[in-house]
């Protein structure tokens, strides 16, 4: 038994899971665009609010590198819980290869 193209296509797009993949991708990218947004739109003051929001992104980042990309793991998801709740605004990992960090957005209030 030979399989076609289609069916080829269909099984690699099955077990690589290129759909949450591509939606990783394209969620990612766009998250970008609106971190930038935000910064360029409130430059001249980060205020509290300001911070929280780009957090917000930071976290819907981790969150999507979880469930969509499938490159965290339960050690990493904890560790950038530890740091929102000591604080941070925001965490995710970020890195290549087997050298992951995490990235925690925490400003010091005076």
């Amino acid at each position: 038994m030979t399989l076609s193209a289609q069916s080829f296509h269909i099984v690699e797009a099955t077990h690589f899971q290129l759909y949450r993949r591509a939606k990783h991708v394209l969620s990612e990218a766009l998250r970008v665009l609106q971190f930038r947004d935000i910064c360029l739109a409130n430059s001249g003051s980060l205020t509290d609010a300001v911070l929280w929001e780009l957090g917000k992104l930071m976290n819907e980042s981790q969150t999507s590198c979880g469930l969509d990309y499938d490159c965290s793991c339960p050690e990493l998801d904890q560790l950038t819980q530890i740091c929102r709740d000591a604080g941070a605004y925001g965490s995710r990992l970020t890195g290549k290869c087997f050298a992951f960090i995490t990235t925690c957005e925490d400003v010091m209030k005076s």
